[in-house]
């Protein structure tokens, strides 16, 4: 990813004046495939720094492969590919590394001539790794009689780290991408920004190494370039920004440098214009910044301020500038105005709480109070602050001030108290004015205890065996105590005192119940009084109790005019007689205690039995050996022989009459001819 800024350049009547700085020599070594480690190499590299300055010189070190992207090594290098003997490169020209003096001269002869010479361009190169990134600023001055065949490239390597002895941090095994160049136009006296960015995937960052180059490629000639490494010194900021417009001369400016790096030494600083005059300069280290004073005024014109690299430029610890740092800006005297007068001097902020202390006194329970003090200024500077307390009960609002007067609200939250205690609380205010503190108390009782039962109604239904809860909760703060009971001796009630939220059990003493004569279904209603110190409840009872019908038991005798019914002696109008070998029961006697209605009709001679239980009418005529019943399921005939008769004014039926008819259960014990029949109503 490349990037480049807008360049800086200045225009106008400037002298020619050629660049004086030196040019930075590429040095590509390469080695054959068949050789890790080249002593030759090795030698050659040693008798290079010895004679130059190793910032001055960018130094490739590789091993020949396919995928080679040095300058040309594609092409060159495959020639030599089989040759165990190292080869420099300089510039774009193949040399020899071997036993031959004469090539061991040639090619300090072409380091030499390199660094003599001049460029048109000054480069300044960036590096800061960020997750995983290597993000990569060079910043170039160019000159005047700049070239028409520029092109700039971003060179990515990686460092070899062993501390063996062997090798040389300046040497790199990878470079990418293939330095083919991309074509770029200058102005003459501006600054131009590049930057580009690089996915470092499995490069460790302290290993990480680039170049930024400006060449002909075509003609294989290299204008300037510029190195940076991990840990190596590098301008962070300048001041003024580069290209930037004074109204006069600076009386300083400024490089910073990163984080960190403390500056230790500085060499070589180079004020001139565009005219080629140079200029005094002094210099201080200060911390991680480079400030350097002109010795007088600068006059009108556009001026490069220049630090040199290396062991003549900056340095902090064992950290050099690989590359030269530099500011280029234009001076432009302003007409001065003359300044307006002075303002009357003004007074410093000054804080002022009017009150300091607050007694709320006693704040009703699980509830808010709102309180409010102003802050005031009492100078002409503004006033700004913050304001904290130390409790949770309390709130402030707002929290900070900009500029007064302002009012600050107080909130005060009893959920957040302890009841029944005297609460203190400290609001301090701190400012540009100065600070204050304000007192606040309160106090909040305890509530007291407040009843609430769950459920109010209780259902029994028909199950009398169940027992049922309720529950007592006390809805206030103070303890709660009380009693449970009930008027109706059926309610049994556990416990009946308690304290404290309690789940009470209620259950019914079927013993004490109330006594039902009829048959079904009756309710039953009682009342739970909860009585305590936070109230009174009363708890609705609800309860079914099912009276099951009886059987009717009727045992009579025959010729006895006796009957026992249900255990009690009845007396009969007639008794039970035997005729024609068929036992004979009188008919009104039993049907009336069975519950029915005899009705007869003297004019058809017909008896008729109604059992509104049952929903049955029977018919029997005086003389007919049968019954006709009406019931829900329609009309039926039973034959019956004899059917009714009369005697002495009472009507007789055959005992099996009853169980035929109405489905009593009639047994008949022959040797005490006693007959017994049982009815379920």
């Amino acid at each position: 990813m490349f990037a480049i800024s807008q360049s800086f350049y200045f225009t106008g009547a400037i002298s020619s004046a050629p660049f004086p700085f030196k040019k930075t020599c590429i040095v590509e070594l390469a080695t054959s495939v068949n050789c890790s480690y080249c002593p030759v190499a090795e030698k050659a590299l040693k008798e290079l720094e010895s004679e130059n300055d190793p910032s001055s010189m960018v130094i490739f070190a590789h091993h020949y492969r396919d995928s080679l992207s040095c300058y040309g090594g594609n092409s060159r290098m495959a020639e030599y590919g089989v040759n165990a003997t190292p080869i420099a490169i300089f510039n774009g020209q193949d040399y020899y590394v071997g036993g031959d003096p004469n090539c061991k001269d040639r090619y300090r002869q072409k380091i030499a001539d390199q660094l003599s010479q001049t460029s048109p361009f000054l480069v300044h190169l960036m590096g800061k790794v960020e997750k995983g990134k290597l993000n990569l600023t060079a910043w170039v001055v160019a000159w005047e009689y700049l070239p028409p065949d520029v092109n700039y490239t971003f060179l990515i390597g990686r460092l070899d780290t062993k501390l063996d002895g062997r090798h040389y941090s300046w040497v790199t095994r990878d470079v990418v991408p293939k330095p083919t160049g991309t074509p770029i136009k200058f102005s003459n006296f501006s600054v131009t920004r590049f930057e580009a960015a690089y996915d470092l995937l499995a490069i460790p960052e302290n290993e990480v190494f680039a170049s930024f180059v400006l060449e002909s490629f075509a003609k294989k000639n290299i204008f300037q370039a510029a190195s940076w490494r991990h840990g190596c010194l590098q301008a962070s900021s300048f001041e003024p920004m580069l290209g930037l417009k004074l109204d006069g001369s600076p009386s300083s400016v400024a490089i910073s440098f990163p984080a960190g790096k403390k500056l230790e030494k500085i060499g070589k600083v180079t004020l001139m214009d565009s005219k080629g005059k140079n200029y005094q300069v002094s210099s201080k280290l200060d911390g991680e910044k480079a400030i350097f004073t002109p010795s007088g005024k600068l006059p009108d014109g556009t001026y490069l301020l220049y630090v040199a690299p290396g062991k003549d430029g900056l340095s902090s610890g064992s950290s050099v500038l690989n590359s030269p740092a530099f500011l280029f800006f234009k001076v432009e005297e302003k007409t001065t105005v003359p300044d307006p007068p002075e303002p009357p001097p003004t007074k410093p902020a000054k804080l002022l709480v009017e009150k300091l202390g607050f007694d709320l006194g006693e704040v009703p329970r699980k509830s808010r109070r709102e309180f409010y003090f102003d802050i005031k200024n009492e100078g002409d500077e503004k006033l700004s602050g913050k304001i904290v307390v130390d409790c949770e009960w309390l709130s402030v609002e707002p929290s900070t001030f900009d500029g007064a007067p302002a009012t600050i609200k107080c909130t005060v939250d009893t959920e957040k108290m302890m009841p029944g205690v005297d609460e203190s609380c400290i609001i301090s205010i701190t400012s540009n004015g100065g600070d204050a503190v304000i007192g606040v108390k309160a106090r909040t009782h305890m509530l007291p205890p407040l009843l609430n039962v769950e459920p109010a109604e209780l259902y029994f239904g028909e199950n009398l065996d169940q027992i049922i809860p309720f529950e007592v909760k006390n809805l206030g703060e103070s303890v709660i105590s009380g009693t449970a009971r009930s008027a109706q001796p059926w309610l049994s009630i556990t416990p009946e005192e308690f304290g404290g939220d309690t789940d009470i059990s209620v259950s019914i003493n079927k013993a004490e119940i109330p006594k039902f004569d009829d048959p079904g279904k009756h309710t039953i209603e009682g009342t739970i009084i909860v009585e305590t110190n936070g109230g009174l409840a009363e708890i609705k009872v609800k309860a079914t109790v099912v009276v099951e019908k009886q059987p009717i038991v009727i045992e009579l005798m025959v010729g006895t005019p006796f009957a026992v019914v249900d255990g009690k002696t009845k007396l009969l109008q007639a008794p039970p007689m035997i005729m024609s070998g068929r036992t004979l029961v009188p008919l009104r006697f039993i049907a009336e205690t069975f519950g029915g209605q005899v009705l007869w009709d003297q004019a058809t001679r017909t008896t008729t039995l109604k059992f509104e239980s049952k929903r049955v009418e029977i018919s029997l005529r005086s003389g007919e050996a049968k019954a006709t019943i009406k019931d829900e399921a329609g009309v039926r005939t039973v034959e019956l022989a004899p059917g009714l008769t009369i005697k002495n004014g009472t009507s007789f039926v055959p005992l099996r009459f009853f169980s035929e008819v109405l489905g009593a259960t009639v047994e008949w014990f022959a040797q005490e001819k006693r007959i017994k029949i049982v009815y379920l109503p």
